[in-house]
């Protein structure tokens, strides 16, 4: 997610110019376009895998092939890229691909996690403390069993 920030007014245009040379400079070929990210966990595109960082690390730090997947998946054109950051309020894709990111709804997948949560055993306790109880071994389970929907665990 770190190109996204190529597209916030809070990120200097220098930053800007720095992370735009790290993406280019690992800009996927041809056949690895089509590759979904390598360095993920979970089903799908999955989620990228926390890095090491340090006190010095700079967000470009954070920049791999991997990151060239938001780009192929809305759809962005990375022309401007090429182009210094100060000259992109003018140029056409980067335009368009601001909207595209404007557009995005940003969802809390733990907070929402922690509402479903909530809501599925509200029920079964009448006091706080029964409550609070079940939502810890309800919580405890899901860390042990984190996905049961994956074949593998479906079939033991």
């Amino acid at each position: 997610m770190v190109p996204v920030s190529l597209f916030s007014a809070n990120v200097e245009f220098c930053d800007k110019d720095y992370l735009s040379q790290k993406l280019l400079e690992c800009k996927p070929t041809k056949k690895d376009e089509n590759l979904l990210p390598e360095n993920r966990f979970g089903t799908g595109p999955g989620k990228p895998k926390f890095p090491n960082m340090d006190n010095v690390s700079k967000l470009g730090d954070l920049i791999d092939k991997d990151s060239w997947y938001i780009f192929k998946l809305l759809d962005i054109d990375p022309s401007f890229l090429e182009q210094p950051a100060l000259t992109w309020l003018e140029n056409g894709p980067y335009i368009e691909a601001c909207e595209k990111i404007r557009s995005l709804n940003c969802v809390n997948d733990c907070a929402v996690r922690g509402v479903k949560l909530s809501a599925d055993f509200l029920e079964c306790a009448r006091l706080e403390d029964n409550y609070q109880n079940i939502l810890q071994v309800v919580e405890d389970n899901r860390k042990q069993q984190p996905n049961l929907r994956k074949p593998s665990k479906i079939n033991q």
